[in-house]
């Protein structure tokens, strides 16, 4: 069985804590890819790394949404729980765009996601990183309809 492992990343240095909390606090994301003007859903698990900021998950790369995603890069996604009520929706939105870590990079997305999902030691693997451009997460705890958002782009004009 040949598994696919990819890897979330970004710099929450700029970025809303309650982001930050929300990702911790959550392990299933649903990733959006398009080929030909063909798009796909597809939800899975991941595992957050605080230290780098990322999220690792895998997938087997004969899937439809890793096929695309290679073809082409550019993607979305969402994290999103079951809801209990209106008043308590939370979710994210986010775009990014794949690349293959290299070195230290994949070492350590193996290393933590292996740590959380025991049975990916005895799968064979490769490594994928996507980098997130921009997230928006709604928050209707903080208000009906609140948005947060962060722009990769924003954070580097500040720095």
């Amino acid at each position: 069985m040949t598994v696919t492992f990819f890897i979330l990343s970004y710099n929450m240095k700029i970025m809303e804590e309650r982001i930050e909390k929300f990702i911790k606090g959550h392990h299933v994301m649903t990733l959006a890819t398009v080929e030909n003007n063909v798009p796909h859903c597809s939800s899975i698990f991941y595992v957050y790394d605080a230290e780098k900021s990322t999220l690792y998950f895998m997938s087997s790369p004969d899937t439809m949404h890793i096929r695309q995603a290679l073809k082409q890069p550019l993607v979305a996604g969402t994290i999103t729980p079951g809801h209990v009520s209106i008043a308590r929706i939370q979710g994210i939105q986010f775009t990014g765009k794949f690349f293959q870590p290299k070195g230290e990079e994949f070492k350590k997305a193996k290393s933590v996601y292996v740590n959380r999902f025991l049975v990916a030691r005895f799968m064979s693997s490769s490594f994928w990183a996507l980098e997130l451009h921009s997230i928006k997460m709604t928050d209707n705890t903080l208000g009906f309809g609140k948005k947060l958002h962060w722009d990769r782009l924003k954070e580097i004009e500040q720095v």
